[in-house]
């Protein structure tokens, strides 16, 4: 039994068998090819129609993704370089379409098939043509499913840091300003106070400092936002969310803070300035990462009372006091030009009345922009008015600030400015 059926592999196996298998797949392959050639031949009008109809449904799809990308421009978003390659495709294979469409000798064989004398030749290396061009069409048009075409615009550094404008070195700065800067390199340090009373120019001082590590490539991103005496944690977080391009869906104060966090704790080097705080707050509730060790994320912090940064542990903080005598004048000069220099008399009254805004740049650039281009009654009548000021007794506040101010409104040259004027000192701070 056993004998037998090992002759019956025997002769399923002997070469005569194997070889008709061979011979059958190899007809079997030889068939298929030659049905497919003559497809080309059969199906010419067909193959033609055919990538007509794909090219369409491809323009049809191309219009509709343009004008997903036209809303997404009209926001402001960035068009995904993906999108923007597959519309390079199309345009590239809808003018390669075209091109044979219009083939001369396409519109020949079509006339020619009419009276039933078809090029063969031209007619099946047409058609293979088409059918392949068609698969190109159909293999791009798969590719239009995008899940999204664009993504939010980084915000421009205008918008993440306002400008300090045009900033005025003084010796009494320079130190201030290289030491934030040595702390902000410091891998020990992650919050830093600048503080002094108002107007003595801490805000122009972070600014020129976020301009600065930014050009430097200290940081990757730099963030500004006014605190401001109300403190609103959600007013803050919304800020900070515009300037980072963030979107803060969630409703809570937790909810925002964690997309904040995460925000600002993405392993890139972040820098956030809150200016201007008169109360402690809590970075955390906020949603900026302070962790030991974590140099991703620093905040520069300012404040009129040293005592505040104190209560936020801070990890150094650094005085602004007001300007030398010297470096008043400077100023004072460069807002008034040389004509102070030119009048005796005028330069004894212009510098007695820098005198009284009392080294505060902020006064030192009101008083000179009210009395500009002034007679000498003005300016005697300022110096006056400058020394007699009643404003001694508004905590945190210079007195300077208020009478510089005055000035400033009293030399307004129209009713309508200083209408404006009060106006705008309705709204609420910083608005």
């Amino acid at each position: 039994m056993q004998r037998k059926q090992r002759k019956s592999e025997l002769k399923m196996c002997s070469p005569t068998i194997v070889l008709d298998k061979i011979v059958e797949k190899i007809v079997d392959i030889a068939f298929e090819s030659v049905g497919r050639h003559l497809g080309y031949l059969f199906h010419y009008k067909e193959n033609l129609k055919n990538l007509e109809v794909e090219k369409n449904k491809l323009q049809e799809l191309r219009r509709t993704i343009e004008g997903k990308i036209h809303e997404a421009k009209t926001s402001g978003e960035v068009i995904l370089d993906n999108v923007s390659d597959w519309l390079k495709e199309v345009d590239g294979l809808r003018q390669g379409v075209e091109t044979f469409m219009d083939k001369k000798t396409v519109k020949e064989n079509v006339q020619c098939f009419k009276f039933s004398c078809p090029d063969f030749i031209s007619r099946y290396s047409l058609s293979k043509e088409a059918k392949k061009k068609m698969g190109d069409v159909k293999s791009l048009s798969e590719k239009s499913h995008f899940g999204t075409i664009a993504h939010p615009a980084p915000p421009p550094p205008e918008l993440q840091l306002p400008s300090c404008g045009e900033y005025v070195s003084f010796d009494s700065r320079a130190l201030v300003f290289n030491g934030i800067m040595e702390a902000l390199e410091d891998s020990k340090v992650n919050v830093i106070g600048v503080y002094g009373t108002g107007g003595v120019g801490k805000t122009t001082m972070v600014k020129k400092v976020g301009e600065q590590v930014k050009k430097d490539g200290l940081f990757d991103e730099v963030v500004m936002a006014v605190v401001s005496q109300d403190a609103n944690v959600v007013k803050i977080q919304g800020v900070l969310a515009d300037r980072l391009n963030l979107k803060l869906e969630a409703e809570t104060e937790v909810g925002r803070a964690f997309k904040l966090w995460h925000r600002l704790n993405n392993g890139k080097r972040n820098l956030v300035i809150l200016d201007d705080i008169w109360k402690e707050l809590n970075l955390k509730e906020i949603g900026i990462p302070i962790i030991d060790g974590n140099e991703g994320c620093k905040v520069v912090l300012t404040s009129r009372n040293q005592h505040v940064l104190k209560n936020m542990e801070v990890d150094i903080d650094f005085p602004i006091q007001v300007l030398s005598e010297e470096e008043a004048q400077n100023l004072f000069k460069k807002k008034m030009g040389n004509n102070v220099d030119s009048h005796d008399q005028l330069h004894d009254i212009a510098y007695a009345v820098c005198r009284e805004c009392r080294g505060l740049p902020v006064a030192i650039l009101a008083v000179g922009a009210a009395l500009k281009g002034k007679s000498m009654y003005a300016w005697k009548s300022s110096l006056d008015k400058l020394r007699k000021s009643m404003l001694n007794n508004i905590e945190d506040i210079d007195p300077t600030l208020f009478t510089s101010l005055r000035l400033s409104y009293d030399y307004l040259e129209s009713t309508d400015a200083k209408s404006c004027f009060l106006l705008c000192c309705l709204f609420p701070e910083d608005a």
